[in-house]
């Protein structure tokens, strides 16, 4: 009994669903390589795993999904862990770790977590309306 041959067809039954903390993986092709990318909430193929879409393994049904992928395309899919310093971003401010989509970045060089980011936009607020803030 050998493996079915690889789908070639590229809109691949994916989807990612907004995560909560917990495992972080990338899906791989066990056959190919290839990982598991997103573009504009479509899963795509990426070559190399920096380009691979970072997945939730409990949040996104990983293995519910895995299998859709192994029956629908034929290939052999599987989770790959990352380890989890590789999945969260340091907030500049405050030296904490946040998981990705609890991080502002703000498209340049700065990482803020939420509360680090509403203090900052505070203070632009206050400056930019002269606005005094009351401190005891």
């Amino acid at each position: 009994m050998h493996a079915p041959e690889p789908s070639t067809d590229e809109s691949l039954p994916l989807k990612a669903v907004d995560p909560v903390i917990g495992v972080r993986v990338v899906v791989q092709s066990y056959l190919r390589g290839n990982f598991i990318a997103m573009k504009d909430g479509e899963a795509s193929l990426a070559e190399i795993m920096e380009d691979a879409f970072v997945f939730d393994y409990v949040a996104d049904d990983i293995p519910g999904q895995i299998h859709t992928l192994n029956q629908e395309t034929g290939d052999y899919w599987i989770a790959m862990p990352l380890d989890p310093a590789d999945a969260l971003e340091r907030c500049d401010d405050c030296q904490e770790l946040y998981a990705v989509p609890s991080i502002y970045w703000d498209g340049l060089e700065h990482f803020a977590c939420r509360i680090c980011r509403r203090k900052e936009e505070t203070q632009i607020y206050q400056k930019a309306s002269g606005a005094r803030s009351i401190k005891l």
